[in-house]
């Protein structure tokens, strides 16, 4: 019995952790992809996109261009490293 309620109690604090850890890794990428997505494309457009209803139909691509400037950024800093 014993037994029991300590799987049963394990497996309720591992799910909490897991949702925690994935709430926060989840916040913080979005947002930080999202902002380095949206401010490089209003750059490279000249503020034309993404604007008004724009910014909330397109979220995702904007959270995949962010996610590609930082790569590319991260590829960058290696490159410039090994010089």
């Amino acid at each position: 019995m014993e037994e029991i309620t300590g799987s049963f109690l394990l497996g309720i604090v591992r799910a909490i952790f897991f949702l925690i850890r994935w709430l926060i890794v989840e916040a913080l990428l979005e947002f930080s992809f999202y902002w380095i997505g949206r401010v490089t494309l209003l750059m490279f457009t000249l503020g034309h996109y993404p604007k008004g209803e724009k910014t909330k139909t397109d979220k995702e691509k904007i959270i995949c261009f962010g996610l590609l400037i930082g790569v590319v950024i991260v590829i960058a800093g290696i490159y410039v490293g090994r010089s």
